[in-house]
């Protein structure tokens, strides 16, 4: 090999190993690593509030329970301290709540009184409130505050038609569209109509646990 000819092999050796430059073990043809993180654009979905620092967390909704004296007792979730003579929340015992729709839920004496409940809807095959009382493992009520008051549900429509969902309202125990004055044994009328409206469900006076 000539003088000239390794001199031109040694320059262009030289531009090749400039041309390399940088490059290193796991880098991509285009200059980009091949093992790089989230290109730009990309968003982290995850949530730093999630992220578990073992500090209490500030969404923590527990209500400390109050220093009561007898005969006043605290009950979870309740920040007062509570009586359960009579609370239809606490009734007895912390939390055992009494059922009824409107006032007819009531305690006294430490014990839940007879009230409108449960949901009877049309079609459940019973005649008579003592009849839908059995059936929920209860009592129709006599000599009760609520005793000889039905609850009465009807369509929101003509024809059956019910859009707004009057039933669901009697099985979660809002207040009816009307009501009946029946004995334990009276016949329930599930016949009764109104501008065309039908009845769906019924209430009556119960005993409950």
């Amino acid at each position: 090999m000539s003088r000239l000819s390794a001199q031109l092999f040694v320059l262009v050796l030289f531009v090749q190993i400039l041309a390399c430059g940088g490059r290193r073990v796991g880098d991509s043809p285009s200059g980009t690593s091949e093992m790089s993180g989230p290109t730009t654009g990309s968003v982290d979905s995850s949530d730093p509030s999630e992220t578990n620092t073992g500090a209490p967390s500030s969404s923590d909704t527990s209500v400390p329970l109050p220093d009561c004296e007898e005969p006043w007792v605290a009950c979870p979730g309740d920040s007062e301290c509570v009586s359960l003579f009579g609370n239809v929340t606490h009734c007895g015992e912390c939390n055992h709540s009494c059922r009824g729709v409107g006032v007819s839920a009531r305690c006294s004496n430490y014990q839940c009184e007879p009230g409108v409940w449960p949901c009877i809807p049309r079609g459940s095959g019973f005649a008579t409130c003592a009849e839908a009382c059995a059936g929920a493992g209860e009592v129709c009520a006599v000599d009760a505050y609520c005793s000889g008051y039905v609850e009465v549900w009807l369509t929101s429509g003509a024809n059956d038609d019910d859009p707004e969902q009057n039933l669901e309202a009697c099985m979660i125990g809002f207040g009816g569209q009307t009501n009946f004055e029946l004995g334990c044994n009276d016949p329930i009328d599930w016949d009764y109509e109104v501008g065309g409206r039908t009845v769906v469900g019924v209430a009556c006076c119960c005993t409950q646990p």
